[in-house]
């Protein structure tokens, strides 16, 4: 389709879910325009174009995960990176951005993440949720919760990232809800004076 919209078009496409929706469409419709690439002459049909689309993915996939096939994971290819203001400067980034392991995910599940697809065979994600929680309003106090980078943004805290693990592997932690409760199970006591 880049070759009929061009590329700024094409990319804008590939963000909606025009594209998601669509794409069953042009799959069954054999004879849909979208199939010809419009910069070769011979006319292309949709046979020629999927099995060029999956040349280059495995193509692609090779390179990433190496020759075996059975060696191929899904969850090795998505990754996430938590940054932080001060890691978008290099080599900041190393110190105070959060990466976590490779994840699970897809733009269509649960734990919807949302990744660019890219010739280079690892999707890096770009959005997802700011934190899971589970409320029974019944037991409020029994909710819980994971932050995908932990409860603080200063990188010399130790609750730095002390949740990505748990983010990643799709757990969580105890919510405290109930005052009594916090202060009976609280460590270190922050006083903030003017």
């Amino acid at each position: 389709m880049e070759d009929e919209l061009g590329n700024e078009s094409f990319e804008a496409y590939l963000q909606t879910f025009m594209m998601i929706r669509s794409t069953r469409h042009f799959l069954t419709h054999e004879e849909n325009r979208w199939w010809d690439n419009r910069s070769t002459d011979p006319l292309e049909s949709r046979s020629e174009i999927i099995s060029e689309a999956l040349k280059i993915s495995l193509e692609e996939l090779t390179k990433q995960f190496g020759d075996n096939s059975n060696d191929w994971e899904w969850e090795k290819a998505v990754t996430i990176e938590h940054p932080h203001p001060l890691g978008a400067q290099k080599p900041l980034d190393k110190l105070f951005n959060v990466r976590t392991e490779a994840v699970e995910a897809n733009e269509e599940a649960v734990n919807k993440l949302a990744f660019k697809l890219n010739g280079e065979g690892i999707y890096k994600v770009t959005s997802g949720p700011a934190m899971r929680i589970i409320l029974d309003f019944a037991d409020v106090e029994g909710s819980v919760s994971v932050l995908p980078t932990g409860n603080s943004g200063n990188r010399f805290s130790k609750h730095y990232a002390d949740q990505k693990e748990l983010y990643v592997k799709g757990k969580y932690r105890p919510q405290l809800m109930n005052e009594e409760t916090i202060k009976e199970k609280s460590k270190n006591k922050l006083v903030l004076l003017p």
